[in-house]
């Protein structure tokens, strides 16, 4: 239940794949009482995979908590893998499709999945949200069709 308690833990633990695991639930968890400061450790993990997941977390919490000021902290990211992982979690959990937002993906192709990851999300709370970001941003076939019968399936 204590964040920092956990982070203590990270750092004995030698397996990345653990450490990994760990520091996304500390995350997630400290999120949720101070998420600024959350923001700050989770964007200083040294290991991409394990910042990414991490960033994600925060995100979905804050977003739900304070849109305002987690779109700001996304947007504030540099650009990479965790800004990616921030921008889709946030996406999905404040539900409001931001063409800003959006725009800040690395590639075209990380916004492709960001979409898609955010239409599976989406599809049963808000299908009209999903419908639209299907229409607007999916423009790779497969990708599309995953996501159509994502939509199909939730209804």
């Amino acid at each position: 239940d204590d964040p920092r308690e956990m982070i203590d833990l990270m750092a004995t633990i030698d397996d990345p794949q653990l450490a990994g695991q760990v520091a996304t639930r500390a995350a997630h968890s400290w999120a949720r009482t101070d998420p600024a400061a959350a923001a700050a450790w989770a964007g200083s993990l040294a290991q991409d995979k394990t910042r990414s997941d991490a960033v994600a977390q925060v995100a979905q919490v804050w977003s739900r908590q304070e849109p305002a000021a987690a779109r700001s902290w996304v947007l504030g990211l540099g650009r990479g893998l965790p800004r990616d992982a921030a921008i889709t979690s946030y996406l999905a959990a404040s539900a409001s499709p931001d063409a800003e937002v959006l725009s800040a993906y690395s590639s075209d192709n990380a916004r492709q999945l960001g979409v898609q990851q955010t239409v599976f999300r989406l599809a049963r709370q808000d299908p009209e949200a999903a419908r639209q970001l299907i229409d607007d941003y999916l423009t790779d076939p497969t990708l599309r069709q995953r996501a159509e019968q994502a939509l199909a399936a939730s209804r």
